[in-house]
C-alpha cells in the first residue's frame, strides 16, 4: 500500500489503542496520533502526537468517531480508514451505525477493510457492511491481564506468538516497515 495515512476507527473496547501501540512497537517509521479525547494512545506510546500536530505520512491515527475527526477526515481525504470490531454481535452492530454515520457526511476517505480483533475461535466470521476483512487478530489472555492490572511491569509482556505474528502481518499488509526482531519492544513497555 505504500506511504498512507491511515484513520483506525471504531467504538470504544475494540482494541484499537492497543494494535496501534502494537503496530507502533512491531514496524518502524510511523507516527501515531490520538485524536481520542481520552487520551489512551497517548498513555501508551510517548512519542504519540495529537490532532493539534502536523500530521505527516505514514501516520496511525488511533479514534472515537468525535466532531473533530469528522472534520479532520473531511479536510484529509487522503486518509484511509481501518475499522476495529470484535466479533461480540453489539460490536458489530455498532461499527456499522459508525460507518453509516461516516457514509451521512459523505466523506470520500476510502475504506481499507476491517480488523477483527479478540477472536477466539476460528469459527467467529465476522462481516461489517461487505468490507474486506483485513486482519483477525487472536485473543491475548496477556493483554487482557495486563489492561485489568492497570500497571505495565518494568520488562514489559510478551505476546502470545500467534497474536504476534498476526500484527506482524498486519504491518505487512499496512505496508509498513517490519522492526528487526532484535529491536522490537516488549508489549506495552514504549515508554
Amino acid at each position: 500500500m505504500g506511504m498512507q495515512k491511515i484513520a483506525f476507527v471504531g467504538t470504544g473496547g475494540v482494541g484499537k489503542t492497543t494494535i496501534a501501540a502494537l503496530i507502533s512497537a512491531y514496524s518502524q517509521g510511523v507516527e501515531l496520533y490520538d485524536f481520542d479525547p481520552l487520551g489512551g494512545l497517548r498513555s501508551l506510546v510517548k512519542k504519540c502526537k495529537t490532532e493539534r500536530d502536523l500530521l505527516v505520512q505514514p501516520a496511525i491515527i488511533d479514534t472515537r468517531a468525535t466532531e473533530s475527526l469528522l472534520r479532520f477526515l473531511g479536510s484529509n481525504p487522503d486518509v484511509k480508514l481501518l475499522y476495529f470490531v470484535t466479533p461480540h454481535p453489539h460490536k458489530v452492530a455498532e461499527t456499522e451505525e459508525l460507518i453509516r454515520s461516516f457514509e451521512h457526511y459523505q466523506l470520500s476517505n476510502v475504506p481499507i477493510g476491517v480488523v477483527v480483533n479478540k477472536v477466539v475461535g476460528k469459527d467467529e466470521g465476522v462481516s461489517v457492511r461487505g468490507l474486506n476483512v483485513v486482519s483477525t487478530i487472536p485473543y491475548s489472555a496477556a493483554i487482557d491481564r495486563l489492561l485489568s492490572e492497570g500497571s505495565v511491569p518494568e520488562d514489559g509482556v510478551r505476546l502470545e506468538k500467534t497474536v504476534e505474528e498476526a500484527i506482524v502481518d498486519l504491518v505487512h499488509k499496512l505496508g509498513l516497515k517490519v522492526r528487526e526482531v532484535k529491536k522490537r519492544r516488549s508489549i506495552l513497555s514504549f515508554k
